[in-house]
């Protein structure tokens, strides 16, 4: 047994990525073909995105796997990552989150933004059915996680309990530490979510502008705004729903088999140009945010055939559960592993790496649970009243699902 732990090299630490991949869309192919719900029937027209939002939620599993045994507070003893494959799954997972806000982009500009009429309670009644229960859980799970990892006493509970608004409040407050355990370590992704309801708020005051002062005028103020944010701060989130606006007007529309050979053509560009410049742009800086508003708007030309498959398509579905619980079940499942079967900080890569596989299936069949449990029940709760406040009105196209 080594004394001191080697580092990976580099082209070997990629093997992990398909890895984890396979694991994710192999676990929700066999869970689709059991469960029928998760691929459904309708909007056919749309599938490519809700494939497209399950290749997101995948890319963000990317960058928190890996970091687990660093998540349990343990060391190595092994192997490492190096800082350049750790910056790598790093860079995976801001793609998949600026995916996320790109798809919100653009499915609320067709949904509210162009629309004629909006009924504002109703838009925040079904955001709110849509989060709130599936969130609601995930940071009910991650309590009693971390309780039972810190062995909280009388004491820390109270401490516990005084920190719930930091936990429930999808980010919009920062992620309390209890008793040196930081909350961050599973329920990280909600700062994003904090992002989404800035967006939802804002939407409102953006419809009134638009109703006042025409579409064009508007975008162009946003789109001017948001460069000169970027260009200034170097760092900016928000200006990828902007992304996801710009390309709004393509995504239900019919394109030609030329146009869609163009659309590839610009995807695969914008990809090489990805691989070879990950490390080399801030990662929400203006060149990531010019070639992801061009990735963007190519797959939404393009609508990728392999995007309709069945395992992204499913992925899609249960995405929002999988994003807030695949951290939490691998640092469950290691943490089981360390405390009932063998220490994790002796794994050997490969170990590892079967280990990480097997937990983001685990994650792929609890966000299923949760999707089914949950987010279903409310989501139907939230079609029953959108089709009590629009009978007779002209529906959009778009389904409910979250983004994220």
């Amino acid at each position: 047994m080594p004394t001191q732990p080697s580092e990976v090299p580099f082209l070997l630490s990629l093997v992990i990525l398909p890895a984890m991949l396979a694991s994710i869309f192999c676990s929700m192919y066999l869970l689709s073909r059991f469960i029928p719900q998760l691929v459904g029937d309708g909007h056919d027209k749309t599938k490519w995105l809700d494939g497209l939002r399950g290749a997101a939620a995948a890319l963000v599993a990317l960058t928190h796997a890996p970091l687990v045994i660093i998540n349990l507070h343990l060391t190595p003893q092994v192997f490492y990552f190096s800082q350049s494959a750790l910056s790598l799954f790093k860079f995976f997972g801001i793609i998949g989150v600026q995916i996320f806000f790109c798809i919100t982009g653009a499915l609320f500009t067709n949904k509210v933004l162009l629309a004629s009429d909006v009924d504002w309670t109703s838009y925040f009644r079904k955001r709110l059915l849509r989060l709130t229960p599936a969130y609601v859980a995930a940071a009910t799970l991650a309590l009693v996680v971390a309780a039972l990892h810190m062995r909280f006493n009388t004491l820390k509970v109270g401490d516990a309990l005084s920190e719930l608004p930091n936990i429930f409040t999808f980010g919009l407050t920062p992620l309390p530490t209890i008793d040196g355990f930081d909350f961050g370590r599973l329920l990280g992704v909600n700062w994003s979510l904090a992002y989404e309801w800035r967006y939802y708020v804002i939407l409102p005051f953006v419809f009134l502008m638009i109703q006042r002062f025409r579409v064009l005028p508007c975008a162009l103020v946003i789109i001017a705004f948001a460069i000169g944010d970027l260009y200034l701060t170097g760092n900016s989130s928000w200006v990828y729903f902007v992304s996801g606006a710009i390309s709004a007007p393509l995504m239900y529309r019919e394109v030609s088999g030329e146009n869609k050979f163009y659309g590839f053509v610009l995807t695969m560009a914008v990809v090489i140009v990805y691989i070879f410049s990950w490390s080399r742009f801030p990662a929400f800086g203006l060149e990531r945010w010019v070639l992801m508003t061009l990735l963007f708007m190519s797959i939404t030309i393009s609508k990728p055939n392999i995007l309709t498959l069945r395992p992204f398509v499913a992925m899609g579905t249960v995405s929002y559960s999988f994003y807030l619980l695949h951290a939490m079940t691998v640092f469950i499942v290691f943490k089981a592993c360390h405390k009932f079967v063998r220490d994790v900080t002796l794994l050997s890569f490969w170990s590892f790496t079967i280990l990480v596989c097997l937990a983001l299936a685990a994650a792929a069949s609890l966000a299923t649970i949760s999707y089914l449990k949950v987010e279903r029940p409310f989501m139907r709760l939230s079609d029953n009243g959108r089709a009590t406040s629009q009978q007779g009105k002209n529906q959009a196209q778009p389904t409910e699902a979250s983004s994220i």
